[in-house]
């Protein structure tokens, strides 16, 4: 990116009305290279002021046991995550619990459970129609001019032809938000049998439910648009089991070898999203929480849900370790189908 005095070089060799009027902002009393007067703006690196040393922390809590025919273990977590653009950055907590029980010595039962919570700041977000705008604030550093007022202060450049530098780094620091929160359970749960020593039963349940929050502001001062204020509002919910279940055979007869599996697959997940946009927002302090007062808005709801069986066999034959043979056979199906075309054959 260019310095002040490389951007005031450039200036001066394209010429023209619009160079001067932009040079006597910068400097009091301009009249040519040779008189510049006296410097009215400081200058400054947009990169060294958006940029900053990013710091990342983490922080691990476990306690493990294994108390006669039970081992458990149990642990939560903490980790920050500084961004390299400043106020942007990532935050989660995590719990989580592992229990395995032996009931015999065929039989155990065990279970996992896992939570986290995420909040995060970024420079970016979900995609909508007002807030998918081409300038960017990772753009904003390019395309600045490499000044400020005197104390810092920021210049707005409403009056210039080009409207690309309205929207300085300073203003997108403080008129611009992408904030998003995740709450997430994954629970887990499995049973083992062991029939004989050469037949073994294994069924496993888990689920995945994920609530997403994410929110979006873009003030006037950065909106090149007719827009004004542009805000948005999303609200995600995911969930997800699944079910599995296999008979495990495996036997050997003296030089033959025969192993075998059979087993089935059920799941189901359902997806909903909320998202509520407006903008011409007339007050702009309390950003996206004033959404309600914005001239103009637009709501949207979409949802959808996909269940899947799936029906399994392998046969694996092995003569004196020497020869193999190999079957398999599934059958998948899936909701999304029609009735009459569902399920297939592989």
């Amino acid at each position: 990116m260019l310095s002040l005095d490389e951007y005031v070089s450039f200036i001066e060799a394209m010429g023209g009305t619009g160079a001067h009027s932009t040079l006597k902002r910068i400097y009091d009393g301009y009249n040519s290279p040779e008189d510049r007067g006296e410097l009215k703006v400081e200058p400054v690196d947009w990169q060294d002021y958006m940029m900053r040393q990013a710091v990342s922390q983490r922080y691990y809590l476990s306690i493990s046991g294994r108390p006669k025919t039970i081992s458990y273990n149990f642990s939560v977590g903490y980790q920050k995550k500084d961004g390299i653009v400043r106020q942007t950055g990532a935050e989660q907590y995590t719990v989580r619990l592992n229990v395995n029980k032996q009931v015999s010595k065929k039989f155990q039962v065990g279970t996992k459970l896992n939570l986290a919570h995420v909040s995060s700041s970024m420079t970016q977000g979900m995609s909508t129609t007002r807030l998918d705008a081409a300038s960017s604030m990772m753009r904003s550093m390019l395309v600045s001019r490499p000044f400020m007022g005197i104390g810092g202060t920021v210049i707005d450049d409403e009056d210039d032809d080009y409207d690309e530098f309205r929207s300085t780094p300073a203003r997108w620091l403080g008129d611009f938000n992408s904030l998003r929160k995740e709450y997430r359970v994954t629970p887990h749960i499995f049973a083992e049998w062991k029939i004989f020593k050469w037949l073994e039963f294994k069924s496993a349940f888990g689920g995945d439910y994920r609530l997403q929050e994410r929110t979006k502001w873009k003030g006037w001062t950065i909106n090149n648009g007719t827009d004004g204020s542009v805000s948005s509002v999303m609200s995600s919910n995911t969930y997800r089991w699944n079910w599995d279940n296999t008979l495990n055979f495996n036997k050997k007869i003296r030089k033959h070898r025969i192993n075998a599996t059979l087993g089935m697959a059920t799941s189901l997940s359902k997806n909903s999203i909320d998202v509520i946009e407006g903008w011409n927002i007339p007050e702009y302090k309390a950003q996206h929480h004033n959404i309600n007062a914005a001239v103009n808005t637009r709501i949207a709801y979409t949802e959808s849900a996909v269940s899947e069986n799936s029906f399994f066999a392998r046969a694996m034959y092995n003569y004196a370790d020497r020869y193999l043979l190999t079957a398999t056979c599934r059958v998948d199906g899936s909701s999304k189908f029609v009735k009459a075309n569902r399920y297939s054959v592989f």
